[in-house]
């Protein structure tokens, strides 16, 4: 059993002073400690779990006179780290701030052989974007008693990642996002000078309850695969791929 907490728990002074809070500062989890797998003709292996950095907070400095308020993204992440049958060490990173990153992987640090072998961070939609998003920052709505807070029903997509490996930086950036949600334009790149751009059209059926069949799909501003489909269906009629869209057209 793991007590996970959270960062920047709100509450206003005479909910705090009264010692409530609107949010739950912590909840306790089955977390996983061990897990192993063994059988018949086959070693048997073994994954271990701990949880570090599990320390709650309010959203402001109760011990400063008249308790000012604590700035976002202040909070050390939660950590877990899994160690996997062959020694490698896998450390992950979550956000604990409410309305903010709560739950959200923040990074995942890769270990072997006491050395570091490869880092990923992710980010997320800026919160202060959200407003002017072409998404809905909610999706649906919760009823929970303070659930905006603990942004289990919020839209907070990856907006980039990095991955650090080999001595080569990785970056991955969404460009655009659509209303659904998903990814219409992105760059990737890396720090050796390489890097190409995307685009991707979705085809919907909102009458048939179909979403998100890849249509078109652009590399570097040339086409690299374009599908057409039935709209009485939403049944691909016809896929082509570059060389087939090349010979059309020509």
């Amino acid at each position: 059993m793991a007590r996970l907490s959270r960062f920047i728990i709100s509450g206003d002074e005479q909910l705090i002073a009264d010692g409530w809070n609107m949010t739950p500062i912590y909840r306790d989890a089955m977390s996983l400690v061990t897990k192993t797998i063994s059988g018949p003709g086959m070693p048997t292996a073994q994954w271990t779990y701990q949880y570090t950095n599990l320390g709650w907070e309010y959203d402001r400095n109760l011990t400063q006179q008249g308790w000012p308020m604590i700035p976002a993204g202040q909070s050390e992440p939660k950590i877990t780290i899994e160690t996997l049958p062959d020694g490698v060490i896998k450390t992950y990173e979550f956000g604990k701030e409410v309305a903010y990153n709560d739950g959200l992987l923040l990074g995942t640090t890769t270990t072997s052989g006491g050395n570091v072998v490869r880092v990923d961070r992710n980010s997320y939609y800026p919160n202060a974007q959200l407003p002017s998003a072409p998404f809905p920052q909610a999706a649906g709505r919760n009823l929970k008693y303070g659930a905006t807070e603990l942004g289990e029903h919020l839209n907070r997509p990856v907006q980039s990642t990095t991955v650090q490996q080999d001595g080569v930086l990785f970056t991955r950036q969404v460009q655009t996002f659509d209303a659904s949600i998903r990814e219409v334009a992105v760059v990737e790149s890396n720090n050796a000078g390489f890097s190409r751009s995307s685009s991707t059209e979705y085809y919907d059926n909102a009458q048939l309850w179909v979403r998100g069949q890849t249509a078109r799909g652009i590399v570097n501003g040339i086409e690299q695969s374009r599908t057409e489909f039935d709209g009485n269906t939403a049944q691909p009629l016809r896929a082509q791929t570059s060389p087939a869209i090349s010979q059309r057209e020509a």
